[in-house]
């Protein structure tokens, strides 16, 4: 009779016992699944987020004490004769070496307007690519449609709401008819108060030249080496000021690093715990069969095949209990994460290199813990095991 046989038989003949371990191993199996693949789709939802973020590099002259802010940028009426930058400043930001990283590069023209309404307003007026704003603002939702011609505009809506502007309306800039083709739904941001409207118009009517106010950039994701591109910004640029903006990510991505802290000490914990309850088993099991054993050795059966027996129980018992084990944390995993952490399905991923390590950390935990009972079952005397039957 094979070794393997004599293993898997073994299993049968002690089922209730080897149900409950099974049972247990599976169990802690799951929540190592369960706790690694939550931990990996909140990755992913904090990256998805990053890429939708916006910008995440700000580009602007270096300059200080204004009253409006933009971006992190301080605007206020007397900024219009500040230095600006020059569309020359974009073309040295793509020879940076992480140029295929950038999403979107945006320049901006800030310039401050006043809407005769009843009374005056001095209104910020932005003057973008609208094509490179919409890839930053991906979450902009609009009423209405983007400009098509250059005295088209979009506003925020606060703006329409304090002048008591709606798609259709128009208004004067400089002799200029502006008609307004959308409004921003509320977006919690100073995209509220600004009118969007084509960059070339404000710069051809506002006397800019090439002069631009700002430059927005998105990488493309958030594990990109963002302090590189930036420096490599400041050394093309060295005149003006380039800030990173990433500090609420930052603090996510902290926070699920403990949480990753915590979920290995977990780990930890079900380890040990089914390492005891391996050993206790198996040693139980030997107990129960050392006449057993002692009419394999009788027969001829050597130390070491006694060994393969226990362990091939063990690591059969592990393979089973780990594949199990897995095939619930995902389930879970799958069914559970959308609705108790708010995660799309979609970002709900495992990755295969960790469900391996798991079956294979399974694996070496129930060898591991069945070596001194191995050692036990080879070292019985098969004369004292016979001699009681």
């Amino acid at each position: 009779m094979k070794l393997l046989n004599i293993a898997i038989f073994s299993i049968k003949r002690q089922k209730s016992r080897k149900f409950f371990l099974v049972v247990a191993l599976s169990l802690g199996c799951a929540i190592v699944v369960s706790l690694f693949t939550f931990i990996g789709s909140q990755k992913n939802k904090i990256e998805e987020q990053f890429d939708e973020y916006g910008a995440n590099i700000i580009v602007m002259p270096k300059s200080d004490n204004f009253l409006l802010t933009y971006g992190g940028i301080n605007v206020s009426p007397i900024t219009a004769n500040l230095e600006m930058m020059s569309q020359d400043d974009i073309k040295k930001i793509m020879t940076i070496p992480e140029n295929n990283l950038l999403r979107a590069v945006s320049p901006k023209i800030i310039e401050v307007i006043t809407i005769n309404k009843d009374i005056k307003h001095n209104v910020l007026f932005l003057g973008v690519f609208f094509e490179e704003e919409r890839k930053i603002k991906s979450w902009w939702e609009l009423q209405g449609r983007y400009p098509m011609i250059d005295n088209e505009v979009i506003i925020g809506s606060e703006v329409a709401s304090k002048l008591n502007l709606s798609i259709g309306t128009s208004f004067d800039i400089k002799g200029k008819k502006i008609i307004i083709t959308g409004i921003l739904s509320p977006t919690g941001s100073q995209d509220d108060s600004i009118i969007f409207g084509d960059l070339l118009f404000l710069k051809k009517n506002f006397n800019k030249k090439n002069n631009i106010s700002l430059i927005e950039i998105s990488a493309h994701c958030a594990r990109c080496p963002i302090d590189e591109i930036i420096g490599h910004i400041r050394d093309a640029l060295p005149h003006v000021s380039v800030k990173g903006v990433r500090q609420i990510m930052k603090q996510k991505m902290n926070m699920l690093e403990q949480f990753n802290k915590f979920s290995l000490t977990i780990t930890f914990i079900i380890i040990v715990i089914g390492a005891i309850l391996i050993f206790n088993s198996m040693m139980g099991s030997i107990a129960e069969r050392t006449k057993e054993i002692g009419i394999f050795r009788a027969l001829g059966y050597k130390k070491k095949h006694i060994y393969n027996i226990i362990l091939s129980e063990s690591i059969i018992i592990a393979i089973f209990s780990g594949l199990i084990g897995i095939i619930i944390g995902l389930l879970s995993s799958y069914f559970m994460l959308p609705m108790l952490a708010d995660i799309d399905l979609a970002l709900v991923k495992s990755n295969f290199s960790m469900l391996v390590i798991t079956l294979f950390s399974v694996l070496i935990l129930s060898v591991t813990a069945s070596l001194y009972p191995a050692y036990k079952a080879a070292e019985i005397d098969p004369v004292i095991a016979l001699s009681s039957i």
